[in-house]
């Protein structure tokens, strides 16, 4: 329900915190008892977790690669070769921490995100069968490194920064399993059953209730983004958790109803269900209406999910598949999946090319365009009130501002009353700027006169030939006069041709202020106000084309995005500046892929929409 309707049950992810506990303490009690019986056997145990995942998860990846070359997922499959890759490596979660993200991703999902659990259960399958052979089994040194580990897990999501680094960390994540893990040593020498001592204890039965109620009532209030993760949530989610699981194990009332047939038959599908249904929810046309495509999800992953438990889990877990067959099938399908994904990355950076290059010749040539100055008697116009923003943290730094925008991004488009002589806006910047001014003079709207001297690739630097923005944008404004000096660029790396050290430090921040407050006082010379265009994160993966194919340490990077739009935000105050919040709009249309082809110019309706946007905000600022 989470991965399908995110808003119904907004907390739905709770789900996996749940399966990582209980995958905690499941693996703990069967490796306990082996040690209770002889020694733990290691090469044993990992051949039984291989065959037992590997063969089914390499199945949906050679799958998904042969989709994304014949065009399944679209042009959005740019990164497949590294997820089809990370994810065979059992390493996704952290390839994902490096580059398209799950919390803040904002681009169209990868249809092998959802490997990122799976990848921290097979981090823990090796990892953990070595500390209770190192430690004999011995409950008491276990006890204490689960200890020792949920202690160090919660540390760790306190100290690392960033929603994903938090969701998607082995480290962070690592108390849910380890609380599983501490439930089977406390629990005794009977694997999964409840102590003797409380197998009469109704009040087991219900602490096991408001557990669960607990974690019913997470998934429709918590959200992945939420500060909680990083004050110890997920360890209070993995308490509830085991004593679900602990209540379940017994012969009371949650045992009896976790036992009923339906559940029993999902929960023996419920690894190929996982895997199966995420690729198909994305190969789903978009447009589709939401909850059509989250039913046939539902109805084919059922369908198929109990076909491959009967034809390919079933018989590799009853060896009735012998390993010579297995080994040969699973390099069929490491190969298919490797061939496929570099065939869909190479479909899709042609795709892409092709798109920038139609995107730069929409918007090659500047634009001016001419108006009647006839003039009518104009009422006096005001902005509307500044509004004061939340306080910022950007790592480094703390501070609180004042955002002065001139429209709300979710109102429709007002022009003010056709009054006095037009407004001369002079638009400034790179291609994103270029589109835009062309966007406006596509308007027509009489009370507006747009000149464009905008220079493609160049804003604050840009490529060596660039010319010197401080000479030619001082230049135009004393050549043009406008009432208006609208800045559009994209987020810039090397200011003044000056690489950073660190884009998120202090000083990059104050430095990429002064730079921008600078900018924002080039119209005061003819009293022009200036309005300055935040820059909406990139969408990803269609903007690697301009990132060298970087998502992280580039202008890909929403961390970088974020300290660009900070620094311009505070220059705003040093000026008496304005921004026009175009994160904020954008975040609110429909198809964010369809809106940005090539992940950064805005095209089609979309440029249309924004440029009506626009206009009013500058005719009224212009007569303010």
């Amino acid at each position: 329900m989470y991965h399908t309707l995110p808003q119904v049950l907004p907390g739905g992810f709770l789900g996996v915190s749940v399966f990582f506990t209980l995958s905690g303490y499941l693996i703990t009690s069967l490796l306990l008892a082996e040690s209770a019986r002889s020694r733990i056997d290691l090469r044993t145990f990992w051949v039984r977790r291989a065959r037992r995942l590997w063969p089914l998860s390499w199945l949906i990846i050679a799958l998904v690669g042969l989709a994304g070359a014949v065009g399944a997922y679209g042009s959005d499959v740019a990164g497949l070769p590294g997820q089809i890759v990370s994810s065979l490596a059992q390493v996704a979660n952290w390839w994902q921490i490096g580059h398209d993200g799950y919390v803040t991703s904002f681009s169209r999902p990868s249809p092998l995100r959802h490997m990122w659990s799976l990848s921290i259960e097979e981090q823990f399958y090796v990892v953990w069968p070595l500390v209770l052979w190192l430690t004999r089994g011995r409950r008491s040194l276990v006890a204490a490194v689960c200890v020792l580990g949920i202690a160090g897990s919660l540390v760790a999501s306190m100290v690392v920064s960033g929603a994903d680094r938090i969701y998607l960390g082995t480290d962070t994540r690592a108390a849910e399993l380890l609380v599983g893990a501490a439930l089977a040593v406390a629990w005794g020498r009977r694997p999964l059953r409840v102590p003797d001592r409380l197998s009469t204890g109704w009040l087991l039965d219900a602490a096991g209730v408001l557990a669960l109620a607990a974690l019913a009532v997470g998934t429709v209030t918590v959200r992945p983004d939420s500060e909680l993760w990083s004050r110890g949530g997920f360890l209070l989610v993995a308490v509830a958790s085991a004593v679900l699981v602990g209540a379940s194990v017994g012969n009371g009332l949650l045992g009896w109803a976790l036992s009923t047939r339906p559940l029993v038959w999902v929960g023996k599908r419920s690894y190929a269900i996982y895997l199966i249904h995420w690729p198909l929810w994305v190969a789903l046309p978009i447009g589709w209406s939401p909850v059509l495509r989250a039913a046939l999800t539902v109805a084919i992953t059922l369908v198929v999910a109990d076909a491959v438990h009967r034809r390919v889990e079933g018989p590799v877990r009853a060896r009735r598949i012998p390993t010579r067959q297995l080994v040969a099938g699973g390099a069929i399908c490491v190969a298919v999946a490797l061939i496929g994904g570099l065939a869909s990355a190479q479909r899709s950076a042609d795709g892409v090319t092709a798109q920038v290059d139609a995107t730069l010749d929409a918007v090659a040539e500047p634009t001016v365009r001419a108006v009647s100055t006839t003039t009518v008697p104009c009422p006096t116009t005001t902005l509307p009130p500044p509004t004061t923003a939340a306080p910022v943290v950007d790592g480094n730094e703390s501070y609180r501002q004042t955002l002065v925008t001139v429209a709300d991004p979710g109102a429709p488009p007002v022009l003010p009353p056709s009054c006095g002589s037009p407004v001369t806006v002079l638009v400034l910047g790179d291609s994103t700027a270029r589109g835009l001014a062309n966007g406006l003079a596509a308007l027509a709207v009489p009370d507006l006169v747009v000149w464009d001297r905008s220079v493609l690739r160049c804003s604050f630097g840009g490529e060596a030939d660039c010319p010197d923005w401080r000479t030619t944008w001082r230049a135009a404004v004393a050549q043009i006069r406008p009432d208006v000096v609208l800045i559009d660029t994209l987020p810039t790396v090397g200011l003044d041709g000056i690489e950073p050290a660190d884009y998120a430090g202090e000083a990059e921040f104050a430095r990429r202020t002064a730079v921008l407050s600078e900018a924002m006082d080039i119209g005061d010379a003819v009293g022009a106000r200036t309005a300055w265009i935040r820059a909406p994160r990139l969408q990803l993966p269609q903007a690697l084309y301009y990132c060298d194919g970087r998502r992280t340490r580039s202008i890909c990077d929403p961390i970088w995005n974020d300290g660009w739009n900070r620094s311009g935000d505070a220059s705003l105050l040093a000026t008496g500046s304005v921004a026009v919040d175009l994160p904020a709009w954008a975040t609110q249309r429909m198809d964010p892929v369809a809106d940005r082809p090539d992940g950064v110019h805005f095209a089609g309706a979309a440029l249309n929409d924004l440029a009506a946007w626009v206009a009013p905000q500058v005719i009224t600022l212009g007569r303010s």
